[in-house]
């Protein structure tokens, strides 16, 4: 009887490798993806043992800059190999050199839309969007974003998407076998992401406010909120607000500075740069309305943010935007730059509209949970070895 529990009990741990590589190239939403789902991995996987596997040339600090668990049944396995070089080799070859080094692993995931042509181990892919992952690529950025994430979606045995949408878009862009893609969302933001109370922080800006999050690129539709924002103007001239931007400056930033300058906007656009995480809290909880205009999301966590924090939100009606919102917010065609202003408009112009959005955004941001996305990336896991 000792003899089968042994053996019942060593068929339930699993052997898992995680690839984060993904996660070294900086703060992202790739990344928090990858700390928040290993902490929540830590939590309900401690039967099993996980190895965090990459592989790069130089900069070995980058690794100390993630948030890694530091349980037992964790481990680190760094290859010091040029990984631009290493996948392009893989691709041309249509092997896996890696798999040399994961050989006591019963499944292997890639955390960030790709993962390596393996032979022996059955394999995931998480696909957080299809297209658009880079607005201004260059050769790399299109080889990773087109190419590998193309033959990953084939050849991985099966698919995370991060949304209904993504899940769609994944099926329908690289031929894939509607069972194999399974939609697991992901979960919520910090504890610290919450409405403010009369401890909370001030904005770091000092007039009142519209904001919107994100890097500055083309898909971002900064531009029709900038038109937006000057059509709301001239309808009510004596608006206090400036509209804030917080970001990076991407690509698209000097087109956009531009379009203010022409649009005679001038300091009424405040470009705040990238925010800490305090910084965003502050500015999501102190903002008359959030806006979203994104027309490509694979999920859309700064609109999760915003509705954790209370903020009042106007979002796109695209991608997968309104499965995220749940309802809480008021969607709108962004492309439309007189759609945008009339919502914002009424948001501004109606408090029992705003207070409706304060108190539903917390409720549908609090349905979001790392441990629940941990849990069914565990399932998806076992069902890989049962198959």
């Amino acid at each position: 009887r000792r003899t089968l529990r042994a053996l019942r009990s060593r068929r339930r741990l699993l052997k898992i490798g995680l690839d984060i590589s993904a996660a070294l190239a900086g703060p992202s939403g790739i990344r928090f993806y990858i700390e928040e789902l290993l902490a929540g991995l830590s939590r309900v996987g401690q039967a099993h043992r996980f190895t965090l596997y990459t592989a790069f040339w130089s900069d070995p600090g980058r690794l100390e800059a993630l948030r890694l668990p530091r349980e037992s049944n964790f481990r680190l396995l760094h290859r010091r190999v040029p990984q631009r070089l290493l996948l392009r080799a893989e691709e041309s070859l249509g092997l896996s050199l890696q798999e040399m080094w994961l050989r006591d692993l019963d499944v292997f995931h890639g955390l960030g839309n790709i993962v390596p042509p393996l032979r022996r181990l059955p394999s995931a892919v998480t696909l957080h969007h299809v297209g658009g992952g880079v607005d201004a690529p260059d050769a790399w950025s299109e080889f990773y974003f087109t190419t590998l994430t193309a033959a990953s979606a084939r050849r991985a045995k099966a698919v995370l998407a991060v949304s209904d949408f993504s899940r769609q878009e994944a099926i329908a862009a690289y031929g894939l076998d509607a069972a194999k893609v399974t939609t697991i969302l992901e979960g919520g933001p910090g504890d610290e992401f919450q409405p403010p109370d009369a401890a909370s922080a001030k904005a770091p800006v000092e007039w009142p406010y519209l904001l919107a999050v994100g890097a500055i690129v083309e898909r971002k539709n900064f531009a029709a909120l900038v038109r937006a924002f000057r059509l709301l103007l001239e309808e009510e001239p004596g608006l206090p607000h400036r509209l804030v931007i917080a970001g990076a400056k991407g690509h698209y930033a000097p087109a956009l500075e531009a379009l203010v300058t022409e649009l005679g906007l001038g300091p009424r656009v405040v470009f705040f740069g990238p925010a800490s995480r305090a910084q965003l809290v502050a500015l999501y909880q102190n903002a008359s309305v959030f806006v979203f205009p994104s027309l490509m999301e694979g999920f859309g966590f700064p609109l999760l943010e915003a509705m954790a924090c209370g903020a009042p939100v106007v979002a796109s009606n695209a991608s997968a935007l309104p499965q995220v919102a749940g309802g809480a917010a008021v969607l709108v065609d962004a492309s439309d730059p007189k759609a945008l202003a009339g919502a914002i408009g009424g948001i501004l112009n109606d408090s029992g509209l705003s207070g409706t959005l304060r108190a539903m955004g917390p409720a549908r941001a609090a349905q979001f949970s790392w441990l629940k996305t941990a849990e069914q990336t565990l399932a998806v896991y076992e069902h890989l070895l049962k198959s």
